[in-house]
């Protein structure tokens, strides 16, 4: 399966708390959040929730109270898509322009945010300076596990069948070859928020495997200031998006008392 933003992408689902969850399990986790204490941490957090339902622990995240001042906006990266896309159709490029302008169409669905990094229970208990405090989350959740991947490409942003044993090959082997023509390097995002580098050219070629939910962006064949820009802040801001389409959020702290 391939499908391309802008065509037939399906639309992504918001989280929301319920997804997945009876609604009687999803009050009693909410209840159970909201009277924790302020010195609590996740760890205390996902002991309640363990109590009551068994996430799939792979694809839990936590949501910070703050916005990261140096993680990049959707505002700003829709702003330099815009501006390389302008510079696209000078240069009658137009099939670039379009593929950016399709960026933009999947950055005003990707709404809701994480924090990047692993969050489930058993590694957090081995890393203890790691834990987060209930003071500084706004809330946690998990996804169901995708079912595909993705390629950000000049030509748009592409979403495949995740199968056993994908990999990078084999998603470069099924989108249309010229979507990465002349390309030569790209970052992997894993669906915990990891950025690996990648060479997809003949001289610097690698293989990485991919999870459900990796998302594969590729360099853009442009240079200029907003594009070399872009190759290095879209991969950080698509590593603060949820790990699936499938997801249940809970707030905590101040936020779950509000709620």
């Amino acid at each position: 399966m391939l499908v391309i933003a802008g065509t037939s992408l399906p639309a992504r689902a918001q989280p929301s708390p319920g997804q997945g969850v009876p609604p009687d399990r999803q009050r009693a986790i909410a209840q159970a959040l909201a009277t924790l204490p302020a010195e609590a941490d996740a760890l205390d957090a996902w002991l309640q929730v363990e109590a009551l339902t068994e996430p799939d622990w792979s694809y839990t995240f936590v949501q910070g109270t703050q916005a990261n001042s140096s993680m990049p906006s959707a505002p700003r990266l829709i702003a330099e898509l815009d501006a390389v896309a302008t510079l696209a159709r000078a240069r009658s490029r137009t099939s670039l322009a379009a593929g950016l302008h399709r960026w933009q169409a999947q950055l005003d669905a990707l709404t809701a945010s994480r924090l990047p990094g692993r969050a489930e229970p058993a590694w957090l208990m081995t890393h203890p300076r790691h834990v987060p405090r209930i003071a500084g989350l706004s809330g946690l959740g998990w996804c169901r596990v995708p079912d595909w991947v993705e390629a950000w490409t000049p030509a748009g942003v592409a979403r495949l069948a995740w199968h056993p044993g994908m990999n990078t090959d084999r998603l470069m082997a099924a989108l249309p070859a010229a979507s990465t023509r002349y390309l030569d390097r790209a970052h992997v995002v894993t669906p915990l928020g990891e950025i690996l580098p990648l060479g997809v050219a003949a001289w610097n070629h690698e293989s990485l495997p991919l999870a459900p939910g990796s998302r594969v962006v590729f360099l853009l064949p442009v240079e200029t200031p907003s594009a070399a820009w872009l190759d290095s802040a879209m991969p950080r801001f698509l590593s603060t998006r949820l790990p699936g389409d499938d997801c249940v959020t809970f707030p905590l702290g101040s936020a779950a008392a509000h709620d």
